[in-house]
């Protein structure tokens, strides 16, 4: 099979003969998807997303062993996360209560038990957070978001940089947004975080390990966080890739952010299509000294068109494939 780095190199053939994206390969689309392949997929969508069905059956076969035996505690994560991923915030939030209820008391010692614990808060954090979202974040529910945010404060303590880091970055967010519901700051999430995470402004060659691990945290929340169609999510992953090895992805990045206001997404950090982090006008991401300039990037932005093509069109295809199969295996079982 072929790997998507490929198929970005690919994508990038078939363009026009100017299309090299600058003759300083390592600022290629070309290069970056090689070095940076997984952040490549994050942003155009290429990663496995399971139908609904696939949850439904998780669900009901677990809800059975655990009728046989109720302390099975990886159990009630698994059919939590199941119902967070069909939209039932409730339910999800009252199996992991009833995990809590019957766990014993917090062990640090007990690697198990610590385990228990750590998954018990970072999943109730999430629903939580998950549920005001889908909400509207009114502002008369930002206790909701408080309380998440201090489930996930709790998990971090319990299991620090678990998920490469993705709770780190969550409760940034979350800091960010009970700011920005307070009318507490102005700033974008990607302004928001750089700041708490000391971003450096980099040479080029330089490397700056705290946009390295926000990279790899972000992606995390929009791979294993539910954060794909969250404009401000992408605003900030774009952020974090403004470097001389990332910044033709920081633009891609900010593409997807583009095309989720244009599909009616809502940005809590009051993103349009029109703001300075957003829009793509000429020569812009050139003023970096490094990659898109305002000769080749109509190019990437059809590089990107093709690769979000291919990577919805390969996820139909998995989806639809995976409920044929689920559709025959529950036949056979019954």
């Amino acid at each position: 099979m072929k790997s998507f780095a490929f198929l970005a190199v690919a994508a990038l053939a078939a363009l026009p003969a100017r299309a090299c994206l600058n003759d300083r390969d390592s600022d290629s689309l070309a290069t970056q998807a090689a070095q940076l392949p997984e952040t490549l997929r994050v942003i155009t969508g290429r990663f496995e997303r399971n139908p609904p069905l696939y949850y439904q059956m998780r669900i009901a076969r677990e809800r059975g062993a655990l009728a046989a035996t109720p302390r099975q505690f990886n159990l009630y994560d698994d059919i939590a996360v199941a119902l967070d991923k069909l939209g039932r915030d409730d339910d999800a939030l009252q199996t992991i209560a009833r995990k809590r209820a019957l766990l014993p008391a917090f062990d640090p010692s007990d690697k198990s038990n610590r385990e228990n614990w750590y998954r018990t808060f970072a999943n109730a954090g999430t629903f939580r957070a998950h549920r005001f979202l889908k909400a509207g974040a009114p502002t008369q529910r930002l206790g909701e978001m408080k309380t998440a945010r201090a489930q996930i404060k709790r998990a971090i303590e319990i299991k620090p940089d678990a998920h490469f880091g993705r709770e780190r970055y969550q409760l940034m967010a979350m800091d960010w947004i009970i700011a920005r519901k307070s009318k507490k700051t102005q700033k974008t999430l990607g302004e928001w975080i750089g700041g708490r995470d000391g971003w450096k402004d980099l040479w080029p060659g330089e490397v700056d390990s705290n946009r390295k691990r926000a990279v790899e945290g972000l992606s995390g929340m929009i791979v294993l966080g539910g954060a794909w169609e969250n404009p401000d999510v992408f605003e900030s992953l774009g952020a974090a890739l403004e470097t001389k090895d990332g910044v033709t992805l920081r633009f891609l990045s900010l593409m997807r952010a583009q095309e989720l206001l244009k599909n009616g997404a809502i940005s809590l950090g009051e993103l349009t299509l029109q703001s300075p982090q957003i829009s793509h006008e000429a020569g812009e991401l050139y003023d970096y000294g490094v990659g898109v300039n305002d000769l080749n990037q109509g190019d990437v932005a059809a590089a990107f068109v093709g690769l979000r093509d291919e990577a919805e069109s390969w996820n139909v295809a998995r989806q639809t494939w995976m409920t044929n199969k689920l559709k025959t295996s529950r036949l056979r079982s019954k």
